[in-house]
């Protein structure tokens, strides 16, 4: 198996182990979706996730964690939280929530 797969396969499986994780604490009310990056290819990503796999769920954790960077797409994220009203809390890496 060349690194590459091996490295998608390693990442897939991190985003599982991640969303089962937060499902477990939260009792299932909240899903989970990973940003990889912020090209246009995540951002799509991330709201066929959000409409697909979320839709049933109270709330979601948008994990920004790891992310390779790029700037493109913070101030689309940052009207998300906007559009969210009471709904919508974001916290940086060591804030408390």
């Amino acid at each position: 198996m060349n690194t590459n797969i091996e490295k998608g396969l390693l990442y897939r499986s991190w985003v599982e182990q991640s969303r089962a994780y937060v499902a477990r604490v939260s009792g299932g009310r909240l899903g989970y979706v990973h940003m990889p990056d912020m090209s246009e290819e995540s951002l799509e990503r991330l709201y066929a996730d959000l409409d697909a796999q979320n839709q049933a769920n109270e709330g979601v954790v948008i994990d920004i964690r790891n992310n390779n960077g790029g700037f493109n797409h913070v101030n689309r994220l940052g009207t998300m939280s906007n559009t969210a009203g009471d709904n919508g809390v974001w916290f940086a890496r060591a804030a408390a929530p």
